[in-house]
């Protein structure tokens, strides 16, 4: 549902960080999120319209989560954490399933399945049941801290944390 997110900019930024905390534990541990964490994880709306006032070292406003957030993660996660905040984009789930919608009435059933730029997972996230065990996913994302929350709420999908341009796939054969 859409009210599953945090709406407010300070709950975004409070949530996001409690994300992280899980997610940097559960893979310094390597476990696999329980299907409790999987929920909280799965919250995650990452920074894109939040980048402007949290990743401005000027602004105050934001200065003690900053502070907390670089404490949890390395230099190289923050920067690429920052840079990508920039060109991130929220796809409302309403607007997934519509597409999903689509698909099925076009008449997908099975198949090789690749999201270039899969974030957390909207799509994976709002996959019709009729595809699930009938497709094989795979997931792109750039950002290492929103690849590992991908991975964690989606263990049986192939997710690389890499750029699209550096991901080599042998015969590479989508049909989505």
């Amino acid at each position: 549902a859409e009210d599953f997110f945090p709406t407010t900019d300070r709950d975004k930024v409070e949530n996001n960080i409690a994300v992280i905390k899980l997610v940097m534990k559960l893979t310094e541990n390597r476990q696999q999120a329980t299907p409790e964490q999987q929920a909280k994880l799965a919250t995650y709306v990452g920074w894109g319209g939040l980048a402007n006032e949290f990743f401005d070292e000027y602004n105050d406003k934001y200065s003690e989560q900053r502070k907390e957030l670089k404490s949890l993660i390395s230099d190289k996660e923050y920067r690429s954490m920052r840079a990508s905040s920039l060109t991130a984009y929220y796809t409302n789930p309403a607007v997934a399933r519509a597409m999903w919608q689509k698909v099925l009435d076009d008449g997908l059933t099975h198949g090789n399945v690749l999201d270039p730029s899969m974030g957390t997972g909207i799509f994976p996230m709002t996959m019709p049941k009729e595809l699930r065990n009938s497709v094989d996913f795979w997931g792109i994302e750039i950002d290492e801290i929103t690849g590992l929350i991908a991975k964690q709420l989606f263990p049986e999908f192939h997710i690389l944390i890499k750029g699209f341009q550096d991901v080599k796939f042998i015969n590479p054969q989508f049909d989505l």
